[in-house]
């Protein structure tokens, strides 16, 4: 019988899938990579992250990858003495990172010249999700709060509230005016307060 596909089995057919090499010739430019494994390496008789078994004579140095349109890729980074893994190194230290942080980061990549390279990290990717969430609750909030105000100055023409509102009551009436739970309209006292959109006096809330 048919199997409907996964989350699982998507993860397992993209991890069992052989990945290409990214090997950097003079001029080549990577935008973006993002590391998927740590730093490997590998000897002389090793499995490669590629699934072959190296069998040249010298230790090389793997990282597999993912490029910014999603594409998995083996970056290459050389022998024990390549220039590509000393910079490397350099700009994982001077980023505090360590071997067991460095899975989830991303890196800008260009060979400048045949021993030069410049290498910029360009933060995570779980604090980039982070960032984009926050972002979007700020709109969200900046959204319902705008949406209490214009309902306020509707309620303040409403002869039921001239003579003010105890706090329950006006919290009530915002409420149901804005949609927006009771809960929530309480927490923007002081922000009504300080735009001058509320006074508070002798206990009752009045609507400037």
């Amino acid at each position: 019988m048919a199997q409907k596909a996964g989350a699982d089995l998507w993860k397992e057919i993209q991890d069992s899938s052989p990945a290409g090499w990214l090997i950097l010739d003079e001029g080549d430019e990577v935008p973006e990579v993002t590391f998927l494994t740590g730093h490997h390496v590998i000897e002389p008789g090793d499995t490669e992250l590629s699934g072959k078994v190296w069998d040249k004579d010298w230790t090389k140095n793997e990282i597999k990858v993912k490029k910014k349109n999603g594409e998995r890729a083996i970056l290459s980074i050389g022998g024990t003495k390549s220039p590509f893994l000393r910079t490397f190194i350099a700009k994982w230290q001077e980023n505090g990172l360590t071997p067991d942080t460095l899975v989830g980061t991303k890196w800008y990549i260009k060979r400048t010249a045949k021993y030069d390279y410049d290498i910029r990290y360009l933060g995570r990717e779980e604090e980039e999700a982070s960032a984009s969430s926050s972002s979007s609750n700020k709109s969200e909030e900046d959204k319902t709060y705008t949406d209490i105000k214009t309902n306020i100055i509707s309620l303040s023409s409403e002869p039921s509230t001239s003579g003010g509102l105890d706090e329950e009551s006006f919290i009530t009436a915002v409420a149901i005016k804005s949609s927006v739970p009771k809960s929530k309209v309480s927490t923007y006292i002081d922000d009504l307060k300080n735009d001058g959109l509320i006074t508070v006096k002798d206990g009752k809330i009045y609507l400037s």
